[in-house]
């Protein structure tokens, strides 16, 4: 239905004024590696402040940013805690590491790093998350969303984190003497099928606790399929058209993509590719032959998408 679209279109807005992100795609295929999504974001944030302050030397608001949670991490961990946390994010031995303290990291215990110490010490992961989280949000009180995309796909492991980090966030929101509150920076944005968590008593408890979690709002959006009128106001848009000249064609591709946005785009795609749909340089205006496009099957069009 377009959700991971429309949220990553929020997301561009968003960084482009300032804001961190962190996006977590769940998938099938990484199910069966607990926390690795949630780590690869995080990981993924760091590589990209660390090239940022190689390019800026220094001299840019997100080395400041680094600096800070540089700081804040050293402060707060003691040996073990960095032991598992380059162990579940590599990325974060070079954000601690510099001029002053590389070498005392770099001895660091980490090739001898028990797997088992994840499992065993869940709360303590729980917590080292926690201070990251809290460190990257706190740092200049630069805002953070945070993407959940897919939680279908969640794996119990960070099913529990998430949990955990919304939970001790709400926990941690304060009010002061002038009654202002003081939050943590930080938006979470979640996107699931709707049929998946209906279907699995796991997900639908997960998601009803993070609607019971203390001092937090959840705001429900769902996505409808886009009707052949919402089609043809895309299309004739795009065509530079009248809607009444597009009205047929729009029927159509409402017909072969079902409605869904990522499908109405990917086709229509498709129809310039396989020149179905043309422009006439000479005639200056877009041709097509509907009963071509017709003649696609339903397997050549969505059934062959989902199948990409």
């Amino acid at each position: 239905s377009g959700k991971s679209s429309l949220v990553n279109e929020l997301i561009a807005q968003l960084t482009s004024k300032g804001w961190e992100s962190l996006h977590c795609k769940f998938d099938q295929i990484r199910r069966g590696q607990p926390l690795s999504t949630i780590a690869s974001a995080f990981s993924r944030l760091f590589s990209s402040l660390i090239g940022t302050e190689s390019d800026s030397a220094g001299g840019s608001d997100r080395s400041d940013t680094l600096r800070d949670i540089r700081a804040h991490l050293l402060n707060v961990f003691d040996e073990e805690s960095f032991s598992i946390l380059f162990h579940l994010i590599p990325d974060l031995r070079r954000v601690v590491s510099n001029d002053d303290n590389s070498a005392d990291v770099q001895q660091m215990e980490y090739d001898e790093f028990d797997e088992s110490t994840v499992v065993s010490s869940k709360i303590k992961v729980h917590n080292l998350f926690y201070e990251i989280l809290k460190a990257i949000s706190s740092s200049r009180n630069i805002p953070i969303v945070l993407f959940l995309d897919d939680l279908h796909w969640v794996d119990t492991a960070s099913m529990e984190l998430i949990t955990f980090l919304i939970d001790e966030m709400g926990a941690n929101i304060t009010t002061d003497s002038v009654t202002a509150v003081r939050g943590t920076n930080v938006l979470i944005i979640g996107t699931v099928r709707t049929n998946e968590a209906e279907n699995s008593s796991d997900l639908a408890e997960f998601l009803e606790k993070i609607r019971g979690c203390y001092n937090v709002t959840v705001t429900d959006m769902a996505l409808q399929d886009l009707s052949p009128s919402d089609i043809n106001v895309m299309i004739s848009e795009a065509l530079c058209y009248s809607q009444r000249l597009t009205r047929s064609l729009a029927g159509i591709v409402h017909h072969k993509s079902e409605g869904n946005p990522f499908f109405v785009k990917e086709f229509l795609n498709d129809l310039t590719v396989e020149n179905l749909m043309v422009y006439s340089f000479s005639e200056r205006s877009w041709e097509w032959d509907e009963e071509l496009i017709e003649s696609r099957t339903i397997s050549d069009g969505v059934a062959e998408m989902l199948t990409r």
